[in-house]
């Protein structure tokens, strides 16, 4: 959240920042909703990260990185 209240950030590209320096990371559901609650009062009612559904409600953002295939490992 540091970088999108001090650095003006979206959380998308907050995100995507945190994660090329800690691929580990993996916020959970509840934190993303108070995130995008957070972006959505800030910006007006819009948010660079949606929650979607499936099996389980996941951040728009876990998607992007296995459609690139940028932060998956193939075991």
């Amino acid at each position: 959240m540091y970088l999108v209240i001090h650095e003006n950030l979206t959380l998308r590209d907050a995100y995507f920042q945190v994660k090329r320096a800690r691929r580990i990371i993996s916020p959970n559901i509840g934190f993303w909703r108070q995130m995008i609650s957070y972006e959505k009062e800030k910006n007006g009612g819009e948010s660079s990260v949606e929650l979607v559904t499936g099996k389980s409600i996941v951040p728009d953002v876990y998607l992007d990185g296995i459609e690139e295939n940028k932060f998956m490992t193939k075991l």
